[in-house]
């Protein structure tokens, strides 16, 4: 019985140790990471419907969970919200994961534009990368099982209305 007991413990702390080491450590270097820039996805809307893709990707990679990421703008059309993202994205594809970064609608000026025009047009174009995502989901080793989305501010807005 102490045996059985003693090899429980160390099955559990083997486990433990070196199971959870993909997607919670740096499991890849920044040159093994395969980065697509500017991807386009869906109906583009003045040019903003692209994505940038960062992921491990080889013949013998397995399907990977992904993240897709929609960056705060205020729905303004004022440089590229995605290079905020940038630094985490690689960071998240260094530790396993399938990241997406997306651009979605904006505009020059709000003032003109209802909000519930604005969120839904940005709905509309997050739920077009999830869906081109996952019609790409064997060339890009996605695990369509595993797919979190994290927006921030307007990005936030348009994540949480496109699910």
């Amino acid at each position: 019985m102490k045996h059985l007991i003693l090899s429980f413990v160390f099955c559990v702390s083997f486990l433990q140790t070196f199971a959870q080491t993909m997607f919670k450590d740096t499991v890849y270097a920044e040159s093994d990471i395969t980065t697509f820039l500017n991807l386009p996805y869906g109906n583009t809307h003045n040019g903003h419907s692209v994505l940038n893709f960062y992921s491990q990707i080889s013949a013998t990679s397995p399907s990977r969970p992904l993240i897709i990421m929609v960056p705060g703008s205020g729905f303004l059309n004022v440089g590229d919200p995605r290079i905020a993202f940038d630094t985490a994205a690689m960071d998240f594809a260094q530790r396993g994961y399938a990241v997406a970064v997306l651009d979605y609608f904006r505009v020059i000026d709000v003032c003109g534009t209802p909000f519930d025009t604005l969120a839904a047009r940005a709905a509309a174009d997050v739920y077009a990368a999830i869906q081109g995502l996952i019609a790409y989901k064997t060339t890009l080793k996605i695990n369509t099982n595993y797919i979190f989305i994290h927006g921030q501010s307007a990005g936030g807005i348009a994540a949480t209305t496109a699910i």
